[in-house]
């Protein structure tokens, strides 16, 4: 891609998920100094919930505190409407993607503009928040629809309009889905009111200031998101810190679960709570979320881009082969001089190759071996783990007194 796609129109957004109940925050004011975590009189005094639990924490949490992202109280929370957002959030992107793109030709239609000179790029990356569920950053940018090579080519709209633009489809895209756990059996899902959208400054100058990272429970701020300027350079940064993230912090690895092994994981109660609500939409007939418990019901990509917003996978992969022949080639050439005389000298070693691999048939009886006795105790594990967990499970009340 050529540079000159850096003064392109462009904006760095952040769409997080919608609250699904009052959980324990980390935030800091402007000069970095922690906050009170929910404020009694920012949420309208010592308030309690239905099951008595308190609404309030006057305790002000590092991002380190295990409380941050824990619910204050777990049977008020949504934890079905959790799952069924990180479920749907791809197809909730999809449609914005659609309505952005409507929206934007709307407006160059309304302006005189023919909207099929313009081309919508955008690359995304999909983050968990401390609360367990995924939110998206994403940078958007227009180019020519043509000629993405021009150089002296001139946005019709400029990077404040694009953001306006993000701004109104973000909010008004919805998704209507079948909800396994309401008597309606209709919930509508929709992005959190927390929507940021900043426009990257066209020069390349550092900001110091950074995008504000997204509460565990965001909280209605009308207007919020626009007038600000980033440089590509610094979101570049955040993207890359973003991509880093791994379940493994919430004690999760990435390897297939089984909804057996749940009540034995080392994770928070939050996080049990969403692996078992996944667990019972799958027996309520969501199809193919059980396959899912890994990711939390997320079942898209961390990273993603459009086809033409740089460089294309085709292309990579010619250049990974062209590397891996070069690198092919280095290790099969001399590692000497081939007309070099060995003759009469005693300070060179010569290595020759023996073999790969196990060297006996003894040798390769001997692994074999342990492999299988290996398997044989892991079923033999798995098999008193699911007897323990039935007898716990159906053991009738006070079958084992006296």
């Amino acid at each position: 891609m050529p540079t000159a796609v850096g003064d392109h129109p462009q904006v760095f957004l952040t769409l997080t998920a919608p609250s699904f109940g009052a959980v324990h925050t980390a935030t800091t004011s402007g000069d970095k100094k922690a906050q009170v975590c929910r404020d009694q009189h920012r949420i309208g005094g010592y308030r309690r919930c239905p099951h008595g639990k308190q609404l309030w924490c006057s305790m002000s949490h590092d991002h380190g505190d295990e409380r941050v992202g824990q619910p204050l109280c777990p049977e008020c929370y949504d934890y079905a409407g959790h799952v069924l957002f990180a479920w749907h959030l791809p197809e909730l992107w999809r449609r914005f993607t659609i309505t952005m793109r409507r929206t934007l030709r709307k407006e160059l239609k309304a302006t005189g503009v023919d909207p099929d000179a313009v081309r919508v790029s955008f690359i995304k990356i999909v983050e968990l928040q401390a609360r367990a569920i995924p939110h998206i950053h994403a940078l958007i940018r227009l180019d020519p629809q043509d000629d993405p090579d021009q150089t002296d080519w001139e946005s019709p709209i400029g990077a404040v309009e694009l953001a306006t633009i993000i701004q109104h489809a973000a909010r008004t895209v919805t998704l209507t889905i079948d909800d396994p756990t309401a008597d309606t059996d209709a919930r509508t899902i929709r992005f959190g009111t927390q929507i940021d959208t900043q426009p990257l400054a066209a020069s390349a100058k550092p900001v110091k200031s950074a995008p504000p990272e997204p509460e565990p429970e965001p909280e209605p701020e009308p207007g919020s998101g626009s007038g600000r300027s980033m440089s590509g350079r610094l979101v570049a940064r955040y993207l890359a810190k973003y991509v880093t993230k791994s379940l493994v912090d919430l004690g999760i690895s990435a390897r297939r679960l089984s909804t057996e092994a749940i009540p034995d994981l080392d994770v928070s109660e939050h996080v049990r709570t969403i692996l078992t609500t996944i667990s019972d939409l799958a027996d309520k007939g969501l199809s193919g979320i059980g396959r899912w418990l890994h990711t939390l019901g997320f079942r898209g990509h961390i990273t993603s881009k459009s086809r033409r917003y740089s460089t294309t996978m085709t292309v990579l992969r010619e250049q990974r082969a062209i590397w891996t022949r070069e690198e092919r080639l280095k290790s099969t050439a001399y590692q000497y001089d081939p007309n070099c005389d060995f003759a009469g000298r005693d300070d060179l070693v010569a290595w020759e190759f023996e073999r790969a691999g196990l060297g006996s048939l003894g040798d390769r009886s001997l692994v074999y071996s342990a492999a299988l006795q290996r398997i044989h105790s892991r079923l033999i594990g798995l098999v008193e783990a699911r007897r323990q967990a039935h007898n716990e499970q159906w053991d009738p009340l006070g079958a084992s007194d006296g």
